[in-house]
């Protein structure tokens, strides 16, 4: 399915009020660890800039929190 075919209609549009209430959650207490992933993975998030390591975090948060049981 292409973004064009997905129906967004019933979906509010994200406005001013929608960000003036959100907030960036970071997690308290980083372990240092050594990974590997496929390197176009690593080179998207590295080219986004130098706090690259905090988006992965956050990617891998938000992931997490997703699959909780």
């Amino acid at each position: 399915m292409t973004d064009d075919e997905i129906d967004t209609s019933d979906i509010p549009p994200l406005d001013a009020a929608f960000f003036a209430n959100a907030e960036l959650r970071m997690p308290k207490g980083k372990v240092p660890v050594v990974m590997s992933v496929d390197a176009d993975v690593f080179q998207w998030f590295k080219s986004q800039g130098a706090e690259y390591q905090n988006l992965i975090n956050a990617a891998l948060r938000s992931y997490a929190d997703a699959h909780k049981v």
